[in-house]
């Protein structure tokens, strides 16, 4: 199915774009899923290409809403303050923030300039809707110059009502110490308020602020130790030296990562408390530990994963954590591939026949096509935890980049993990592509397909990026 990207005039917004033909619910949102961004009771996906040309605006950056997963039509949103190069789309994620039940989409774009702040950074929440454009609510930061604000994003319901959305600006020069990172927070309604920002030395929170730490590089809420029911943030830090404890410039193990989890801190009002979590075992340079996360919720418990991409002498390492109660998070295991490269770029929970499961994208890696291919590793467990098979992958073709980005779709819940699973393929063809899995995806045994059928996500298994740029460099489910 090519998304068309030539479009009637009349059809063109600030905000975005209607492909024809798409289908809108006519009872407003009281019938949407858990993942229905326009209230037609099926389960829609996002892509986001954030190099897209916007109205010969080059590399402004549209992101697409597959409605039903491109079977009901195509949304196209645009930056109501689109210019060149903003990078629109560079992360996406998906929450409901205000009352009603239809999805809403949260953008980053950390390249806009934004009143002159070169690269400072925006970002948005585009409320779901029945029917027409959405509505566009602007996560205003406190502007800095190339600190790349919208960089990363992370989004989860309040248990107050609306939802929280933590915005990472990694290149943030911060207490005066160049590129350490922030974290801004943010409540959102209908409205959004600034509530804080974090970096590494706000009181409580795990770290010092170094030079190039680049806190905030990723991100993921949840319930990952603090009080029960309230939400829970980790940071990842890949840049930051593993120095001991004090500030440590050009020492320690240079670049082996880092990840904070901040306790409470929706609730905290300033004072944190939280724990650092590293590698297990020897910690070495340059394996960029916190590089992605993502956490999810199954029978019960809560997982937490973060990769190392660089780790095991470049092959890559991912860490399992598990929530043991209020204020402890405990490792649950290491994993590495038997052979060949496991990565780490992106991560993503999902739930495949009923299993917990974890795929792992790594873009840069060689299965059996010569050049950078890439390939996505699922990790499956038996029903419970841990999670096995390390050496299963699934991967499509040479230099399409298979695993640049990856997510569930289709979740019961903010944070119960779908079956579907969307792989973004940027180098794919002309214009990039996003692969859909199901349940029964070939997983073990040595090199799997994608299967097109894919019965557990009734979406189609090949979506191609029409006339985009990189379409799939992003996605959220």
């Amino acid at each position: 199915m090519r998304l068309l990207r030539t479009v009637p005039a009349a059809l063109i917004l600030l905000t975005g774009l209607i492909i024809p033909g798409t289908a809108f619910a006519k009872d407003g949102c009281s019938s949407a899923g858990a993942a229905d961004f326009n209230g037609d009771g099926l389960d829609d996906a996002v892509v986001a290409d954030p190099f897209a040309d916007v109205q010969g605006k080059e590399g402004a950056g549209v992101v697409h809403v597959l409605l039903g997963g491109g079977r009901s039509g195509v949304l196209v949103l645009q930056s109501p303050d689109a210019a060149s190069g903003d990078g629109f789309g560079w992360s996406v994620r998906t929450a409901h923030v205000d009352g009603d039940r239809c999805l809403d989409v949260v953008v980053g774009a950390p390249y806009s300039d934004g009143e002159g702040s070169k690269d400072a950074g925006m970002a948005y929440v585009f409320h779901g809707t029945q029917s027409g454009l959405p509505k566009v609510t602007r996560l205003l930061p406190e502007r800095q110059p190339n600190a790349h604000f919208g960089w990363s994003l992370a989004a989860a319901e309040s248990p107050t009502g609306g939802a929280l959305v933590a915005v990472g600006e990694p290149h943030a020069d911060s207490d005066g110490v160049s590129d350490s990172g922030a974290v801004h927070l943010f409540e959102v309604g209908d409205t959004a308020k600034a509530s804080a920002i974090i970096t590494q030395e706000s009181e409580g929170v795990p770290g010092n602020g170094e030079i190039g730490d680049m806190y905030g590089w990723a991100l993921a809420l949840g319930h990952i130790g603090g009080r029960p029911g309230d939400l829970d943030l980790a940071v990842g830090v890949p840049f930051e030296n593993d120095d001991g404890s004090g500030k440590q410039v050009a020492s320690g193990r240079a670049d082996a990562g880092a990840v904070g989890v901040v306790f409470d801190v929706q609730t905290a009002r300033g004072r944190y408390s939280g724990t650092a979590l590293g590698l297990q075992g020897d910690q070495r340079s340059n394996g960029r530990f916190g590089y992605a996360l993502d956490y999810a919720e199954w029978r019960g418990d809560g997982f937490l994963a973060a990769s190392a991409p660089r780790a095991a002498g470049g092959s890559g390492i991912v860490e399992l954590f598990v929530r043991k109660g209020a204020g402890e998070v405990s490792p649950l295991e290491t994993v590495q591939a038997e052979s060949g490269d496991l990565g780490g770029w992106s991560l993503a929970f999902w739930n495949p026949k009923d299993s917990l499961s974890l795929a792992i994208g790594s873009r840069m890696t060689s299965v059996r096509d010569p050049g950078t291919s890439g390939v996505l590793r699922p990790l499956l467990s038996s029903g419970s935890v841990p999670l096995a098979n390390a050496g299963a992958y699934v991967h499509v073709g040479a230099f399409m980049h298979d695993g640049t980005s990856v997510s569930d779709i289709g979740g019961r819940s903010a944070f119960e993990p779908g079956a579907g699973l969307l792989v973004g393929l940027p180098d794919a063809g002309p214009a990039g592509s996003v692969a859909v899995l199901g349940a029964d995806a070939s997983v073990s045994g040595g090199p799997g397909q994608i299967n097109e059928d894919a019965p557990a996500y009734r979406g189609p298994g090949r979506i191609d990026g029409g006339a985009s740029a990189d379409f799939g460099a992003a996605v959220a489910g």
